[in-house]
C-alpha cells in the first residue's frame, strides 16, 4: 500500500535488536497478537550484525511470522541509521522504531496506533514522564538527567512534551518525506524538532515502561550525554533558524 497523507494505513515496525533473545521473541509475538494483522505493514528486526546474539531469533521469526522480515543495519551509530530506517519505509502510512529488550510496552503500539488513525498527519510519542505514566527500574540519576534534557529542549523549542528526546513514535511517512532534514548525523536531533517548528503536530500518551532484564544496554553514559548535550545544542540552532 502507497502511503496516504489523509489517513492512517498501516505501520512499519522497526526493531533493534543486539543481544535480545527471548525478549526479542516476547516483544514480535505481542505486537502480532495485541495489534490488528492490518494495521501492520510488516516488522522488521533491525541486527547491529549479522553475528549479534539477536540474529538467529530474528531469521527464525522471519520464517514463522510472514510480516516479519530480518534485516543488517549497515549504518555504524543510532544518527545514521535513522535516516537508514525512515528511507526504507515505503508502504502504509506510518512507521515508528522501537527496542526489543521489553522496554518499550507493547500495548503503547496498539494505543499510538488508534492515535494515529484518528490524528494521521501527527507525531505521537508514547512519553514515559507524562502524567498517567508508570516507571519501572529506572534509576534515579537516570530519570533527573533526562528530565532535565527534555524540559530543557521543550523550553528551547516550544515543543510541548516531557519525552520529547524519546524513540518512542509512530511518525508519519508523509511528514517525514517533506520536511527539509540537514546532515543524515543530525537527523535523531531533528526529527521531532524541525517538523513541529514546520507546523507538523506533536501529541504524546501515557505510557508503561520496565527496564530490560535480559543483556546489556548499548546506552553508556558518554552516549547518553553526548545525545543529551547534542540535543539541547540543535533545538538552539532549530529555534534561532530562518524557517
Amino acid at each position: 500500500m502507497e502511503h496516504d497523507n489523509n489517513r492512517f494505513l498501516s505501520v512499519t515496525v522497526f526493531l533493534l535488536a543486539t543481544n535480545e533473545v527471548n525478549s526479542l521473541r516476547d516483544t514480535v509475538v505481542q505486537i502480532l497478537d495485541k495489534c490488528c494483522w492490518d494495521d501492520i505493514e510488516r516488522i522488521v528486526i533491525v541486527l547491529k550484525d549479522s553475528a549479534c546474539a539477536s540474529a538467529a531469533v530474528a531469521v527464525e521469526l522471519s520464517e514463522t511470522f510472514d510480516k516479519v522480515e530480518a534485516y543488517v543495519q549497515t549504518a555504524k551509530s543510532l544518527h545514521y541509521l535513522m535516516k537508514e530506517l525512515a528511507d526504507m519505509a515505503q508502504q502504509g502510512s506510518h512507521f515508528l522504531i522501537m527496542s526489543s529488550d521489553g522496554e518499550m510496552d507493547t500495548n503503547s503500539l496498539a494505543q499510538l496506533i488508534e492515535q494515529a488513525k484518528l490524528k494521521p498527519q501527527a507525531i505521537i510519542c508514547a512519553s514515559k514522564w507524562m502524567k498517567g505514566s508508570t516507571v519501572h527500574g529506572y534509576r534515579t540519576i537516570h530519570e533527573i538527567c533526562s528530565r532535565c534534557a527534555n524540559s530543557t529542549v521543550s523550553l528551547i523549542s516550544g515543543v510541548k512534551g516531557k519525552d520529547i528526546c524519546s524513540l518512542f513514535q509512530i511518525y508519519p511517512i508523509s511528514v517525514y518525506r517533506r520536511t527539509a532534514f540537514s546532515k543524515p548525523h543530525d537527523l535523531y536531533y531533528e526529527w521531532i524538532l524541525l517538523p513541529v517548528k514546520n507546523g507538523a503536530a506533536y501529541y504524546e500518551i501515557p505510557t508503561v515502561f520496565n527496564k530490560r532484564t535480559e543483556g546489556r544496554s548499548n546506552c553508556t553514559w558518554r552516549f547518553l550525554f553526548e545525545l543529551g548535550f547534542g540535543y539541547v545544542r540543535h533545538a538552539i540552532r532549530i529555534r534561532f533558524k530562518n524557517t
